[in-house]
């Protein structure tokens, strides 16, 4: 009944509010999707191009002129006529009908009597509830940079998360990447507030508080098996990996694709937090053989789907793991 009354009272002006719509984010925005994803360009992004009201001058669409002029750079047309069409043509109309805006702007009632007046209700709610529906998730990225004191930008994190999709067919361990990323992992920080843990303190250690970064970075057991990790790279490709937590937790990589193998390094960081995270979900403790028992298994479990999407697939799964199977000397 309170969301109703809420909604209830919210005036014409709000939901028609022209600034309201020229604020919208452009990036990760569940309602402006093109090829029914959310999208974020990093050209774009870095030259400032963030909100609707970027790309609009005087009711009028910037044309791909407009924006070499004035943000200096020239984006493709078909991104720029594919980010254009994915804006919905409800807002494309309140920016552009202006003498509407000032109708709507100087008008004020209930959204009761407007409802009562048309006859597609829920598609007139719809738009207005999920009007808000997009948000920066800067607040994780925040929380990463606070516990774990690195220097990393907004734009290395959010690229993080289509490395999850490309290093691994593996539904669970996108998923488990997915959710870690934006620190949707239970320790036992969250679990007492649920019921569902007698302590906060690590089921591993005992002595500190079970957060993510202590859990999966910290804990004196699970740093051994980062080590183990580490040497198992060392043999089985010949190269030296790097125990940062920038890298290994948030798949944010200082080499480049020449440099080294950043997609199988990353598939194993991702194999290495979905291992404690299993084993933490079962309150057994996590050891060398069962890490490297679970890599072989990802790495059999890939081939065989690999062998059965046909030649393209196969030779795909040969390529990223390549430098296991030719050890660097």
């Amino acid at each position: 009944m309170s969301e109703w009354c809420r909604y209830n009272f919210k005036s014409v002006e709000s939901f028609y509010n022209r600034n309201d719509i020229l604020n919208q984010n452009l990036w990760f925005n569940s309602c402006i999707r093109v090829a029914n994803k959310p999208q974020i360009y990093k050209l774009w992004y870095e030259a400032n191009i963030k909100i609707i009201g970027n790309l609009v001058h005087n009711g009028k669409w910037k044309n791909i002129e407009d924006i070499e002029r004035e943000y200096g750079i020239k984006p493709p047309l078909l991104e720029y006529l594919g980010i254009l069409n994915s804006i919905p043509p409800e807002w494309r109309r309140i920016i552009k009908n202006i003498d509407n805006l000032v109708y709507f702007e100087e008008t004020y009632t209930s959204n009761i009597d407007r409802l009562c007046n048309i006859d597609k209700v829920n598609k007139v709610i719809y738009k207005e509830l999920v009007e808000d529906i997009s948000i920066e998730p800067t607040e994780r990225w925040y929380k990463w940079l606070e516990e774990l004191e690195v220097n990393v930008t907004e734009l290395d994190w959010l690229d993080s998360f289509p490395r999850i999709y490309k290093c691994t067919t593996s539904t669970r361990l996108r998923s488990l990447g997915y959710r870690f990323l934006i620190r949707d992992v239970l320790t036992n920080t969250k679990l007492i507030h649920m019921g569902k843990s007698d302590s906060i303190h690590c089921y591993l250690c005992k002595t500190e508080i079970e957060t993510i970064t202590h859990l999966y970075w910290a804990c004196p057991t699970t740093r051994r098996l980062w080590e183990r990790l580490k040497l198992f790279v060392l043999e089985s490709m010949g190269f030296t990996l790097e125990l940062e937590p920038l890298e290994l937790l948030l798949g944010v990589s200082k080499l480049t694709p020449d440099e080294g193998p950043t997609d199988i390094i990353y598939l194993l960081s991702l194999i290495t937090k979905s291992y404690i995270h299993a084993c933490k979900c079962k309150n057994i403790f996590p050891n060398d053989n069962g890490l490297i028992s679970k890599i072989k298994y990802i790495k059999n479990m890939e081939l065989a789907i690999a062998t059965k999407k046909g030649v393209a697939a196969t030779l795909n799964h040969y390529r990223k793991w390549y430098w296991m199977d030719n050890p660097q000397t």
